[in-house]
């Protein structure tokens, strides 16, 4: 069987996105201006082999960070049903019962804070500590 230089590998949606991904690192550290941006994201979105991609991002530091999303557009919406879902016995008790009210928002807030990962980045980092630990 005849090997393949990894140069002519055929890059598929992964590879590009990931690309993409590299490039808008790039731009939001200002690496890039918007106009190259949008030349090399074109380049990127087109791009059939390794080589292309390769070409794109060759002059693009390696240790730039990729941000990713916290949340799913998925986690978003179930979040956002069982929030409402956990309003309605706020509703049923009214506000006669102070600890009935508080138990109910609870809920509410865990749903917050670990399904839609709402609040700052840092409240869902590992601690430099933790990262010291792993290493």
């Amino acid at each position: 069987m005849m090997s393949i230089e990894r140069q002519h590998y055929l890059v598929g949606d992964f590879e590009r996105e990931h690309a993409l991904e590299k490039l808008k690192a790039a731009s939001q550290s200002g690496h890039l201006s918007l106009v190259e941006f949008d030349q090399r994201a074109a380049r990127a979105t087109h791009a059939t082999t390794q080589a292309d991609i390769d070409l794109i991002l060759a002059d693009i530091p390696q240790n730039l960070m990729v941000k990713q999303n916290r949340t799913s557009g998925l986690q978003k919406r179930i979040g956002i049903v069982a929030l409402w879902a956990s309003l309605v016995p706020l509703v049923a008790i009214g506000a006669a019962d102070l600890a009935a009210i508080f138990a109910v928002l609870t809920i509410p807030l865990c749903i917050l804070l670990f399904i839609m990962k709402v609040g700052p980045d840092s409240w869902y980092e590992p601690k430099t500590i933790y990262k010291q630990i792993g290493q």
